[in-house]
């Protein structure tokens, strides 16, 4: 599952077909280095994007943490 526009969604691997996929897996919200890793990839996004390229991030953290 995922976390999107503030709901629950399923997903599938078989979502991404034909799309470039960069899939982030980080321990919790809250570890030292997740932050600058994410905002890493955020201050990319739109670059990500115009690459047809989309990122899925997983974290063992429940959902109501976000």
């Amino acid at each position: 599952q995922i976390f999107k526009d503030g709901e629950e969604k399923d997903i599938a691997l078989s979502d991404y077909k034909g799309k470039n996929l960069i899939i982030y897996f980080y321990k919790t919200d809250f570890a030292t280095k997740t932050p600058q890793e994410l905002k890493y990839i955020l201050d990319r996004y739109e670059v990500l994007e115009n690459m047809k390229t989309k990122v899925v991030f997983c974290t063992p953290d429940k959902m109501f943490n976000h």
